[in-house]
């Protein structure tokens, strides 16, 4: 069974929700009830979308290979590593900063990460 780029990213991020290192407060339901039925789908992709740091990370990776920020593909390449990692520039590492700082990171940390 392949699972989609929803029900992967739920499993890896339930358990960093669930102990409220990241994530919106309220995805945890979301994202069980994915894992678990495989339904709602549609909710755990928006609660995987407000994850502070993975969003622009998936979004970063989506826009560099024209797919969707949750794609399955996508999600793999965050969490496990794929050939969508291979071809990353500092400028596609930069654009990933922007969206960092835009949900919070700070702009000194942000410069310090890309020396």
């Amino acid at each position: 069974m392949t699972l989609s780029g929803v029900a992967l990213g739920a499993r890896f991020s339930l358990a960093t929700n669930r102990l409220r290192y990241c994530g919106p407060h309220d995805a945890e339901a979301a994202l069980a009830r994915a894992i678990l039925t495989g339904e709602g789908l549609e909710a755990a992709g928006e609660a995987l979308l407000r994850f502070e740091a993975l969003e622009p990370y998936l979004r970063g990776l989506a826009r560099k290979h024209s797919l969707d920020p949750l794609d399955r593909e996508v999600v793999e390449a965050y969490w496990i590593g794929n050939e969508r990692l291979e071809d990353f520039s500092g400028d596609d590492f930069r654009q990933i900063l922007r969206g960092l700082q835009q949900n919070g990171l700070p702009a000194g940390l942000a410069a310090e990460k890309f020396r």
